[in-house]
């Protein structure tokens, strides 16, 4: 059992076996609507469905991916073209977007499949075309941009001390952070710094590096607390 190529019934329907072939590619499409994940503790799930270059494939059974474990998995028609050859790549040199059939592939007409999000997260992609988490491998469920939001991320415990009267542009990253009276979120709107309150209690910030800030508005000394997240 693997992956199987779903055959397409004739243009012009004229046998049992082409009306068979058209229900087989309706379930196909049926099974791929729900959003499920594809690959789950290093298998191609049962039931999955690709689209790899306007043909279509369905998982028969569980089927084990090759290669070290990682986060992008390559599809490779065989010869054939009857089946699917599945296994793990260590990055996405040389993938791109193909427009026309709605995935990522490279030049050799292999499918990929992965979580767009991270990977957009983690440098791999520079632009996303899809909103797909969750699709490679079971403990990524629930994580965006590498956190997980179902079971919580602890992150990194950090503090800094705001001078009086000064500014502290926040870093880069997704914070949770905890602010003393005094101090303010600032927002840059490309000339000036606005911001809707004295007081900032504190909560989640996905920063930039360059437009947010904190501002300890008194005349001493302020720590910010904080997890980084990611």
């Amino acid at each position: 059992m693997a992956i199987e190529k779903i055959p397409f019934p004739a243009s012009v329907p004229a046998a049992v076996s082409d009306y068979q072939k058209q229900n087989a590619l309706l379930m196909a499409l049926v099974k791929s609507v729900d959003g499920a994940q594809k690959v789950v503790g290093g298998n191609v799930v049962h039931g999955a469905v690709f689209n790899v270059g306007g043909t279509l494939y369905v998982a028969t059974s569980d089927t084990a991916i090759s290669g070290v474990a990682s986060d992008y998995v390559k599809l490779t028609p065989s010869v054939d073209t009857l089946t699917l050859v599945p296994s793990y790549v260590a990055s996405l040199a040389g993938v791109s977007w193909n427009a026309e059939y709605k995935g990522y592939y490279d030049g050799s007409g292999n499918l990929y499949e992965f979580d767009e999000a991270k990977a957009i997260y983690d440098g791999a992609l520079s632009v996303g075309f899809i909103n797909k988490p969750n699709v490679v491998d079971g403990d990524l469920e629930g994580t965006v941009f590498g956190i997980d939001f179902e079971r919580g991320n602890a992150g990194t415990y950090g503090e800094h001390i705001i001078a009086p009267s000064s500014v502290w542009i926040i870093p880069t990253g997704i914070y949770m952070l905890a602010i003393n009276y005094g101090v303010k979120l600032e927002i840059y709107s490309g000339s000036s710094w606005i911001s809707q309150n004295n007081t900032y209690g504190g909560g989640l910030v996905l920063s930039d590096g360059v437009n947010f800030r904190l501002n300890n508005y008194i005349d001493y000394s302020n720590k910010v607390v904080f997890r980084k997240l990611a």
